[in-house]
């Protein structure tokens, strides 16, 4: 369940939860330890109807006359990841066919952009042998402007050579703090 909360998340469901979600017969017309167990259910996991248009009863046993049941069975339920990530999704219930379930459509909208990670620099970077020689190649470029648009020119070039060489590294050190984990737990 904890994957549901980690990132965008959708599922269908084929219950109701309300009273009012069910049309016809009087058996389903008080609220029944299903529905409450399904309520309790959605509310622990945090999870939320996604926003809808079209045929409320999602479902009907096709009976004719008095006899015909509807019911709000079918649903898209979304946690609040899937709604920060697509806050204009949406879902339509259209007509059944030949099926007694509506189908539904899923419209995801426009997604919202991806932030980019800032960049962040590593104290421990200075100490390899490889940085300064680095730092110097980029700092001894010429650029063209300003004295402060030439300082960001030359740090924004600085960015990416010094991700590459220190990810060539990353294994290594991660290769270290497994040995240093290893010896703790030895002692």
């Amino acid at each position: 369940m904890n994957a549901l909360r980690e990132r965008p998340s959708g599922l269908t469901s084929n219950h109701i939860h309300l009273p009012s979600q069910h049309l016809g017969s009087l058996e389903e017309t008080l609220t029944t330890k299903a529905m409450l167990d399904f309520r309790h259910c959605l509310h622990n996991s945090n999870l939320e109807d996604l926003n809808y248009s079209g045929i409320f009863y999602s479902w009907t046993n096709k009976s004719p006359g008095v006899s015909n049941i509807l019911k709000k069975l079918d649903r898209v339920l979304i946690n609040e990841h899937w709604n920060h990530s697509f806050p204009l999704s949406h879902c339509q219930f259209l007509p059944p066919g030949i099926s007694d379930h509506s189908p539904m459509i899923i419209s995801l909208g426009n997604p919202r952009p991806q932030r980019k990670v800032p960049f962040r620099f590593f104290n421990y970077w200075s100490k390899n042998d490889s940085f300064l020689p680095l730092v110097e190649s980029i700092w001894r470029s010429h650029v063209e402007g300003y004295p402060m648009f030439q300082v960001i020119t030359k740090l924004k070039k600085l960015k990416q050579p010094l991700k590459m060489e220190f990810l060539k590294n990353f294994n290594a050190i991660k290769s270290e703090v497994q040995a240093a984990k290893d010896s703790l737990s030895a002692c």
